[in-house]
């Protein structure tokens, strides 16, 4: 059984620029933005594209196997190419299925945090993320991860949503296909595969329980290794939605879909349901949700997990935090305010 993400990593940081850390601060959530607008142009496909096939190939070969063991199937089987040709073409199939229904219907939204791994970033920050926001220098908040599981919690409690859950980030790509993934990544694995195996065999939807689920971590955890930096842990939250929103995926492998009717799971509990909001980025709309918000007055908000804040590297780092500690108290709050020793000069 996979452990907490709290137990493995007390304290996660969250990069963030001077009008992100003024909005967190102002509304007390945070924004989980549509997966369709983030920086991975794999974002979401990078699972279906680098190992869905790893993970199906073997049932469906073993389901080709069991065919040609049929006189009047291996007949087929035989003059189609064989049992290898045949079940990888029906493994490839079944994954292009599940990749299309998947990107189709699963509209995720992400708040990424990352784990410091080493004192030298605990206290200073990672000189990659500082050079990502430029002249502006950045912030750093170091989160307490066990009080952000019990906020994303109660988040599941307050909204209806098909699927949240908080978790690493698994980078693999075929140069390190053979590196250990963690626990939560391989029980995942395990529910696609028992998944796959009932949809090949046509048993009820029973014996595929957590499918659906397993596939959406999956999808939303895998990254290629380039990022592996970052060390990612991330909310993924999938809002329920009585119709289907119109956003399609940058690659135009999907076609503008029609609004599609979604109804309440019989004996369902009655949730409120998410807000999904826009901010304008480069002329363009990008979906959000603010998470951990609910909806109530001001001061029935839960606090966020603010321990420490880190200035970036900045020429004005030294006044900068004299402004953000007036800013944390302003809004209720007092954790420690640092500046990064790296000298890294923005520009």
């Amino acid at each position: 059984m996979s452990k907490p993400v709290s137990v493995l990593y007390p304290e996660l940081m969250h990069y963030t620029n001077t009008a992100g850390l003024t909005g967190i601060l102002a509304s007390g959530c945070v924004w989980a933005t549509h997966a369709a607008f983030l920086n991975d142009a794999k974002e979401m496909k990078h699972f279906f594209d680098a190992r869905l096939l790893e993970i199906s190939l073997p049932e469906a070969m073993k389901y080709i196997e069991r065919l040609s063991s049929f006189s009047e199937w291996g007949n087929l089987i035989r003059i189609e190419g064989g049992i290898e040709k045949i079940a990888k073409l029906q493994a490839e199939q079944q994954v292009a299925q599940i990749r299309s229904v998947s990107l189709t219907f699963n509209q995720p939204y992400i708040f990424s945090m990352s784990v410091a791994g080493t004192a030298q970033i605990s206290s200073n920050g990672l000189l990659s993320q500082w050079r990502g926001y430029g002249g502006d220098g950045g912030y750093a908040l170091v989160l307490d991860t066990a009080e952000m599981e019990q906020l994303l919690a109660n988040e599941k409690m307050a909204f209806r949503y098909n699927f949240a859950e908080m978790g690493d980030v698994y980078y693999f790509d075929a140069s390190c296909s053979n590196k250990p993934c963690p626990t939560n990544i391989a029980e995942a694995e395990e529910l696609v595969r028992i998944g796959i195996k009932a949809l090949l065999h046509d048993q009820p939807s029973e014996a595929a329980n957590g499918f659906y689920n397993a596939i959406s971590s999956l999808s939303c955890s895998y990254k290629h290794s380039g990022f592996a930096e970052e060390r990612e842990v991330r909310v993924v939250a999938i809002p329920f939605v009585p119709v289907a929103p119109p956003i399609t995926w940058a690659d135009g492998a999907l076609k503008p879909q029609k609004s599609i009717k979604l109804a309440f799971a019989a004996g369902d509990e009655i949730k409120l349901q998410k807000p999904i909001k826009t901010f304008v980025r480069n002329g363009t709309d990008v979906p959000y949700l603010e998470l951990f918000k609910n909806g109530g007055p001001p001061e029935t908000q839960a606090r966020l997990p603010i321990k420490k804040v880190i200035i970036g590297p900045h020429k004005d780092a030294t006044s900068r935090a004299a402004d953000i500690k007036q800013l944390l108290e302003k809004h209720g709050y007092n954790p420690e305010v640092v500046c990064s020793s790296i000298p890294y000069v923005t520009r």
